[in-house]
């Protein structure tokens, strides 16, 4: 494993600015995915309920208060940017996916100067995720945001990730493999039980095709592998999905000058193609 996912704890700091210790326990762990050689995803959140029942009633902070969380964390992800292969936009409702919000976080307004604090903070050079693809479309276009699905396959709907009227759903996925072609997507799987008449995608046939049609940047291992991992491993293709996310390049053929005078240029055509 190189890729890790990071939430990050504000639940005491709903009412309050981060403390100088918690800035410093986050660069702390930055360090030490840097010395492991790995890179990390990290997510800050106000709550993270036990369960699929209790997660309405979940506490998030007062928009004020989370941009100026956003401003504090500016300078440590500035600092760390070598270890944060994207940031998910967290903050907003339960476990940080954007619904829920008990201050309201999810209005138009409100979203989008969560939005514009988090790419300012984040530095230009890394992506940002965000969980629901309708919020997306009702921006301008920008090449910095990508999607996370956290109920990747598990239902028509993927558990809320799009509408649940076919027509507007079709647009919504079409998006989302458009932007996979410029940002990353990445996913987790999950119980389809919360979905109206759930028809969760279970087979290699599903995961090799929608991985490729959504360009699969990387796929949470732990959660929920009953009804996906493990089919794809008893089916046999556990392998390949694995093989398959993210970029893969092969090269595939290589002609250069036969000879070359020192001091002189030459001729180098490649083509490479990637697989992932």
């Amino acid at each position: 494993y190189r890729l890790v996912y990071a939430p990050v704890r504000l639940d005491r700091y709903v009412n309050e600015a981060l403390s100088a210790q918690l800035l410093d326990e986050v660069s702390g762990g930055f360090a030490i995915a840097r010395r492991a050689g790995l890179k990390v995803i990290p997510r800050f959140i106000y709550n993270y309920p036990a369960g699929e029942t209790g997660y309405q009633a979940a506490q998030d902070a007062p928009l004020d208060r989370v941009l100026g969380h956003i401003d504090q964390l500016k300078p440590v992800l500035a600092a760390n940017a070598d270890v944060i292969a994207y940031l998910q936009a967290g903050f907003v409702g339960a476990w940080g996916e954007w619904h829920t919000s008990s201050n309201n976080l999810t209005l138009p307004a409100a979203r989008t100067r969560i939005r514009d604090a988090l790419l300012g903070a984040l530095p230009a050079n890394r992506f940002l995720q965000l969980r629901y693809p309708p919020y997306l479309m009702a921006w301008p276009a920008t090449a910095r945001i990508g999607v996370h699905n956290d109920c990747f396959l598990a239902s028509n709907t993927d558990v809320g990730t799009y509408s649940e009227d076919a027509n507007p759903r079709r647009r919504e996925r079409d998006y989302v493999a458009a932007l996979a072609n410029v940002a990353p997507f990445g996913a987790e799987t999950c119980n389809p039980a919360d979905a109206v008449a759930p028809t969760p995608r279970t087979s290699c046939d599903d995961i090799l095709r929608e991985g490729r049609q959504f360009g699969l940047t990387y796929l949470n291992d732990s959660y929920y592998r009953k009804l996906f991992h493990d089919r794809w491993q008893a089916q046999g293709c556990m392998a390949q999905v694995k093989r398959s996310m993210g970029y893969r390049f092969e090269l595939l053929t290589l002609r250069h000058s036969a000879t070359v005078a020192a001091g002189g240029s030459g001729q180098l055509a490649l083509t490479v193609r990637n697989r992932g």
